[in-house]
């Protein structure tokens, strides 16, 4: 299993936000031995409001430890589960 590269590595992590067609941010990197940078996970208005810092978090995550892209979408569930929408607090 690849594992993303880390900070100081060859490739660096980049975070995107994007707006369109829904606002969402992305994280893309490299891997060990690549140096096209690849999608490594995205989250989005619809699934946390706070979908910028669980984002966030996940790059450092990945910087640090150098997770796999499976690692990081599984942080991500944890992270969405941890900052839910802000909808759901008034139901």
């Amino acid at each position: 299993m690849k594992r993303i590269l880390q900070k100081g590595d060859f490739g660096k992590n980049t975070l995107v936000d994007a707006n369109k067609p829904k606002p969402r941010a992305y994280l893309q990197g490299c891997y060990e031995g690549e140096s096209k940078k690849r999608l490594i996970c995205e989250v989005s208005v619809t699934r946390t409001t706070q979908y910028k810092k669980v984002v966030q978090i996940i790059k450092e995550q990945c910087e640090q430890k150098g997770l796999t892209k499976e690692e990081a979408l599984e942080l991500r569930e944890k992270l969405c589960e941890k900052y839910p929408s802000a909808e759901e607090f008034h139901l």
